[in-house]
């Protein structure tokens, strides 16, 4: 949870479940945070974040080792 709000900057309103946490954003977006190992049958695994603007790109490693990727896409 602290990398993903501090790092990249995840706000909303954080419940904690069995398995993890949801963070619900102000524009409704519902981002989980499971605990444990994920199943091998997830394959690769990615998200993205978008910017407002082509300036900055990157892709980075979470603290569990998934990569989070953040850029700008055009509309």
């Amino acid at each position: 949870m602290r990398f993903y709000g501090e790092v990249l900057g995840v706000e909303g309103d954080v419940r904690e479940t069995d398995d993890g946490f949801v963070v619900t954003t102000p524009s409704r977006v519902h981002f989980t945070l499971l605990r444990g190992e994920p199943p091998a049958s997830m394959g690769d695994f990615h998200f993205g974040v978008s910017l407002a603007d082509a300036d900055v790109s990157v892709k980075v490693l979470d603290p569990d080792g998934y990569v989070v990727e953040v850029s700008w896409d055009a509309p």
